[in-house]
């Protein structure tokens, strides 16, 4: 008897936890190592066709210079249901002209 009311609380908890209320994308995407410090990549980017049912993962490497970071994710964020974001080395370097001390900060 403990088991099952232990097993129906735990069923309970967690079809109330499930992310399946939240509306599932149509499709998920990936990108990385787009590079949007170089100007060809950049334009490519900022024309990236809306996509408001499906899902962004971009893994990485999108580039060191937060203007041009910030300025990428703005474009991208209002074109998609969800963006996901993963840090790749070349965002987190630190040049003298960061505001940021360390790759954490940043």
């Amino acid at each position: 008897a403990l088991r099952e009311a232990v097993a129906t609380r735990f069923a309970r908890a967690t079809k109330q936890r499930t992310l399946a209320v939240l509306p599932a994308p149509k499709r998920i995407w990936a990108i990385s190592d787009v590079h949007v410090d170089v100007k060809a990549n950049l334009d490519h980017c900022l024309a990236l066709a809306p996509r408001p049912d499906d899902a962004l993962v971009v893994a990485g490497d999108v580039c060191p210079e937060p203007g041009l970071f910030r300025r990428f994710f703005e474009s991208l964020v209002p074109k998609f249901k969800d963006v996901f974001y993963v840090p790749g080395n070349h965002d987190l370097w630190v040049a003298p002209e960061d505001l940021a001390s360390n790759s954490l900060e940043k």
